[in-house]
């Protein structure tokens, strides 16, 4: 995804690449009828964003979606077990027992708690070091990681 042709893997991602790499990857089409304010139509990620937004998996705040600033970790959970229920693959249930061998817990938001549970329940996140880290703009080598767990069968 970089200009010059550079994966860049310790860069942090746009909130508005990782939409667009996640409806991509997982294959998610909707029909845009609408998109938030801070959505150009003739941005790359237009499509993207708007399906997502169509869909339920993004709701942004006040009208905005800030495509532009970085994903923090929580986020991309969030939209990511969303997204996935979408395209039909189920996520087991799990509670914060899931979350309990991390020292961070208390660091995630209540809105992300229920996703990040599952998504460590189901084994596409591990952690790093013993903490979620979910206030961490999320790298480009985490986004790879994630999307290849997605792609494998």
């Amino acid at each position: 995804g970089a200009a010059d042709g550079v994966f860049r893997p310790m860069d942090r991602t746009k909130r508005g690449d990782f939409l667009l790499i996640l409806m991509k990857v997982l294959n998610i089409q909707e029909k845009v009828q609408n998109n938030f304010r801070d959505v150009s139509k003739n941005v790359y990620y237009y499509n993207a964003i708007g399906t997502a937004k169509a869909l339920g998996i993004v709701s942004g705040s006040e009208g905005l979606f800030k495509p532009e600033e970085y994903i923090l970790r929580e986020e991309w959970m969030h939209i990511l077990a969303k997204s996935l229920e979408i395209s039909g693959r189920q996520l087991p249930q799990a509670d914060e027992t899931a979350l309990r061998d991390f020292t961070d817990v208390s660091s995630i938001s209540s809105y992300a708690k229920d996703a990040v549970a599952r998504l460590v329940q189901s084994g596409y996140v591990k952690g790093s070091y013993g903490k979620i880290n979910p206030r961490l703009a999320t790298t480009r080598a985490e986004c790879a990681v994630i999307l290849d767990k997605i792609l494998l069968p």
